[in-house]
């Protein structure tokens, strides 16, 4: 199941506001951790007992606090919205509230530090923020020793 492009736009936001990009690197969308978020959530949601229409549920609730779509929000109001949904205290009325965050947080820290084999993390672009260069398939006979030091 995919989602539909209104909730692919509400999701893509909080991915951008969880991970932004910066002087440090390429944040969310960027690095395409948005995409895998939006990839994934539909088919995760029904695992975590979190709606589909959770992500509906949350812009209903940015339109009627702030009166435009959680999309269109300045970032002052959308990382107010989303710290209070954390905390499952965002006003929708919906007892799935902090899980649903937790499972956007998840995914979008999944897609910027994952695997890029999984489709987020274009370009190694999170474990270049970590200074981590991947995976390798040859060690040395140093790099094997209990007492090496990480390069």
């Amino acid at each position: 199941m995919t989602l539909a492009p209104g909730p692919a736009a509400i999701l893509t936001a909080i991915a951008r506001r969880l991970i932004p990009a910066d002087e440090h690197g390429p944040g969310a969308e960027e690095a395409g951790a948005a995409a895998y978020a939006v990839r994934e959530f539909a088919s995760r949601a029904a695992v975590e007992s979190v709606g589909v229409d959770w992500l509906g549920a949350v812009d209903r609730c940015a339109v009627e606090r702030y009166g435009d779509h959680l999309f269109a929000l300045g970032a002052d109001r959308q990382d107010a919205l989303l710290a209070d949904l954390e905390r499952g205290a965002g006003g929708t009325g919906r007892h799935d509230e902090a899980a649903g965050f937790a499972l956007v947080r998840d995914l979008v820290l999944e897609g910027m530090f994952g695997d890029p084999a999984w489709g987020g993390n274009r370009d190694r672009a999170g474990w270049a923020l970590l200074g981590y260069d991947g995976p390798r398939r040859v060690w040395t006979a140093a790099e094997q020793e209990l007492d090496a030091l990480p390069r």
